[in-house]
C-alpha cells in the first residue's frame, strides 16, 4: 500500500475566511470543518459513526446538494491512512505531520466554543506538527499545489512509489523531514524523476535556464507579472553574440 503525502487549506467557514491552521498548530490535530455550531444534538457526537449519520441528517434537512463521498471531511476520515503524510501552511511556514493512527481511531468531536469558532469541531487529534519553513523547504508537489474548492487533497495522486519502496517521492521527503531515514536507502531519492516531483514550477525553469546557458551560452531573460509587459514567457539571448566588455570602475559610486 503506497504512502502518500496530503495538503490540508485550513481555511474553515462557509467563506472559508477562519484561519483553522491556526488551531490545528495550537491544539495538535486537523481538521475539514463541518462543525455544525449552534445545531441541536451535536453534543451526542462521541465516534466517527456518530459523527457521519449526523452530517448526512444536516444535510439531508437542510436540502443541500451535498454528498459525503465529494466532501473533504469523507477525505479526511475514510481517505487518509495510517502512516500518511500532512502538510499545512500556517503564517507563512509549512508544518508536517505524521497520521499517527486509522482516521477513524483518532476522530474526535469537541463541542467547545473555540474549536467551534475555529471550525474544528470534527478533528483528528495527536497530529504533531513539526515546522519545516517557507517556500524554499518545501517540496514543490506541496507549495505549489492548489486546489480552490478542496480543503484537502493529495499532492503526489500522479506520483510513482520509489523503486522497491511503498513511498512516493513526497511521501519519503516527508519521512526524512520526521527523522525516519531508516525507511529506504537514501539514494532512491536522487532519481531524475524523483528530482522534478520534489521541486516546484518556478526551480523547474531556473534549471531548464541554467542548462541552457551551460550547453548552449543562451541567457535566459524572463518576463515579469506588471500588467503593461508584453505577454511572453522570456527572451533568449546569444551571450557568445552579445558580448560587451565592463569596465566595472564606472559603476562604483564615489
Amino acid at each position: 500500500m503506497t504512502i502518500h503525502a496530503w495538503k490540508i487549506k485550513g481555511k474553515g467557514g462557509s467563506d472559508h475566511d477562519i484561519k483553522s491552521y491556526e488551531f490545528f498548530i495550537k491544539n495538535h490535530c486537523v481538521s475539514c470543518g463541518w462543525s455544525f455550531p449552534n445545531v441541536p444534538g451535536r453534543e451526542k457526537i462521541n465516534t466517527f459513526e456518530d459523527y457521519k449519520e449526523f452530517w448526512n441528517k444536516q444535510i439531508k434537512g437542510h436540502h443541500w446538494n451535498s454528498k459525503w463521498g465529494y466532501q473533504s471531511v469523507h477525505q479526511l476520515f475514510e481517505n487518509v491512512r495510517k502512516g500518511d503524510f500532512i502538510w499545512v501552511r500556517c503564517n507563512g511556514i509549512y508544518y508536517v505531520a505524521e497520521i499517527p493512527d486509522k482516521p477513524k481511531d483518532l476522530f474526535h468531536f469537541d463541542v467547545g466554543e473555540i474549536a467551534s469558532n475555529f471550525d474544528c469541531s470534527a478533528m483528528l487529534t495527536d497530529i504533531n506538527w513539526m515546522p519545516v519553513g517557507k517556500e524554499d523547504a518545501v517540496p514543490g508537489s506541496v507549495s505549489t499545489y492548489t486546489h480552490n474548492r478542496r480543503a484537502i487533497t493529495k499532492v503526489d495522486n500522479h506520483e510513482t512509489p520509489l523503486e522497491t519502496s511503498q513511498y512516493t517521492a513526497t511521501s519519503y521527503y516527508s519521512a526524512i523531514l520526521l527523522n525516519k531515514t531508516d525507511l529506504l536507502p537514501p539514494k532512491m531519492i536522487h532519481t531524475r524523476s524523483s528530482l522534478f516531483n520534489l521541486i516546484g514550477y518556478a526551480a523547474a525553469e531556473d534549471l531548464v535556464a541554467l542548462w541552457l546557458y551551460d550547453q548552449f551560452n543562451y541567457v535566459v531573460i524572463p518576463s515579469t507579472n506588471k500588467i503593461g509587459t508584453q505577454r511572453y514567457e522570456f527572451v533568449l539571448v546569444d551571450a557568445s553574440k552579445n558580448k560587451v566588455p565592463i569596465k566595472t570602475e564606472e559603476f562604483i559610486f564615489k
